[in-house]
């Protein structure tokens, strides 16, 4: 009888041998990046970045094996890691599945995540060693590894689409003598929307002082990042009107916005340098046309976010916000150490910066404050309006705004008064949650908030651009015109509302007399 127990705590004498158990918890461990990947290629997901991601968490639920595996049958200990990884990389996900029932919302999420941990783990105690268990979680495991690695082929093996470019647009520019810096501040709304929704007054003296008009009227041709960025990049429109984007044409538009696009090209071939600072959004990464690149390292969106899903959650938070949060404060870095740079031949120079964009984790002195109510992708939503967090949410929002203009100001103290520079938001703010909202259900005052954005110029010796007014797919036009003495080009007017990701609606173009004044 003794040694019956002694053979049954053995881990060499279970059904399970030590390949298999470490393939099953290999699968286990892969499979949360790999999903992740294959629902985000569309977006640029760095597939690289999320295979180290999945290797590392493999090393660990290995080890978590071999421990277990000293003490426990195999197959008990392979399911036990098994389960101890998927917990701990779905843990906040888990504490959020709680459905919205009023009697339950008071339930801490931490609570139901320990639920489900114990009966997952009460499961693999009691059942582990069976046979039929077994052949369970190794179905299971196929079942969560499958899907992923056919999404991705298909993702892969598809043909790409290249939206129509604007190439004589781009004229040839005379060679270069100073630097040219282009700097998108995501998500900035405009001095009079701030003052007349927030009742906020922005400081303009740091742009002032250094030569940079403020446009007073500029509005963005695109609701949100990666069309308004591409329209800016190609000097036209980017998206077809009455038609929802797919997700082949949004990764043609990442493409654009990493260098293959005719402004790139037309600095490149007056001889400039091109140096692209990621921002660690997945839109924005560095393309081939790129001579230098500043890139966001491991934390960038997608690793971010799986973090943001995981048992570490509160630790990645309160120690680097967000990975927009920290890759806004690095990419500033980077733009301050490239203007600080001797070069050898002039620079154009395209940082991306995703501040004071949601989330709002940081004060006016770019202090970082893990405020949980601060996370988020918008400003607001439909439900939040007239309350209390709303109000916070502004506030956090205005002070994200300090922390930028603070930034700029070192970045600009930094530059020749003799370079060219070029610093505007792409949308401005949702504090109404515009982009969960169909396009027709916009106010006023929602598309005059969102399309308003602040933009300042400063290239030295030309008249034209001390304007009032200016849309953003004509930004280059204007630039370019300065840069060749020639008269500038204002061709496009109109105005879109171009939904992303779990946005309603189609592409819709708005009236341009909508976005006057609230």
């Amino acid at each position: 009888m003794r040694e019956k127990v002694a053979r049954q705590t053995d881990g060499e004498e279970s059904s399970t041998s030590w390949a298999r158990a470490l393939l099953f918890v290999s699968l286990f461990c892969v499979a949360p990046a790999l999903s992740f990947w294959a629902t985000n290629a569309p977006r640029g997901a760095s597939g690289w970045k999320l295979l180290g991601i999945a290797a590392g968490t493999s090393c660990l639920g290995i080890l978590i094996l071999i421990v277990l595996g000293r003490f426990l049958k195999l197959d008990r200990a392979a399911g036990l890691a098994a389960v101890g990884v998927f917990l701990m990389s779905n843990w906040q996900l888990i504490a959020g599945a709680l459905p919205d029932v009023a009697v339950l919302r008071s339930v801490p999420g931490d609570f139901v995540a320990l639920a489900v941990a114990s009966v997952l783990i009460g499961a693999v105690l009691r059942m582990g060693d069976r046979r039929e268990f077994g052949l369970a979680v190794v179905v299971m495991a196929g079942v969560i590894i499958v899907p992923p690695l056919a999404g991705l082929s298909l993702w892969y093996l598809g043909d790409s689409v290249q939206p129509p470019i604007d190439r004589t647009s781009a004229p040839s520019l005379p060679e270069g003598q100073n630097d040219v810096y282009f700097v998108v501040v995501d998500g900035y709304a405009r001095a009079d929307v701030l003052s007349s929704m927030f009742g906020y007054e922005l400081d303009l003296d740091v742009f002032e002082r250094h030569g940079l008009h403020v446009i007073a009227d500029a509005r963005t041709g695109y609701s949100s990042t990666v069309a308004s960025i591409s329209s800016m990049l190609t000097f036209s429109h980017v998206g077809t009107k009455g038609n929802r984007p797919t997700d082949r044409e949004r990764a043609a538009l990442h493409g654009i916005m990493g260098g293959a696009n005719p402004v790139v090209e037309a600095f490149t071939d007056a001889g400039y340098e091109y140096v692209h600072i990621e921002s660690g959004w997945d839109g924005t990464r560095c393309g081939e046309a790129v001579d230098v690149c500043l890139d966001a390292g491991l934390i960038d969106e997608a690793s971010g976010i799986l973090v943001e899903r995981s048992i570490f959650s509160r630790w990645f938070q309160r120690r680097f916000g967000s990975a927009f949060t920290s890759n806004g404060l690095r990419a500033f870095e980077d733009l301050q150490v490239v203007s600080q740079t001797e070069s050898q031949e002039p620079r154009f120079v395209f940082a991306h910066i995703p501040l004071p964009h949601p989330p709002m984790f940081l004060d006016r002195n770019c202090e970082l404050v893990a405020d949980p109510a601060m996370a988020g992708g918008a400003l607001g939503s439909p439900g939040l309006a007239g309350s209390a967090l709303l109000e916070r949410r502004v506030e956090a929002y205005l002070q994200q705004i300090e922390c930028v203009n603070a930034r700029l100001g070192s970045f600009l103290d930094a530059v020749s008064n003799s370079d060219i520079v070029i610093i505007t938001g792409d949308h401005g703010s949702d504090s109404v949650g515009q982009l969960s909202l169909k396009p027709g259900d916009w106010s006023a005052d929602a598309v005059y908030e969102r399309m308003s954005v602040f933009t300042a110029l400063r290239v030295p010796g030309c008249d034209a651009v001390q304007g009032s007014k200016l849309m953003l797919p004509d930004l280059f036009r204007l630039v370019f015109a300065c840069m060749t003495g020639n008269d500038p080009i204002r061709a496009h007017p109109e105005m879109f509302i171009y939904p992303v990701d779990s946005s309603p609606g189609v592409v819709t173009e708005l009236e341009y007399t909508t976005v006057v004044g609230s």
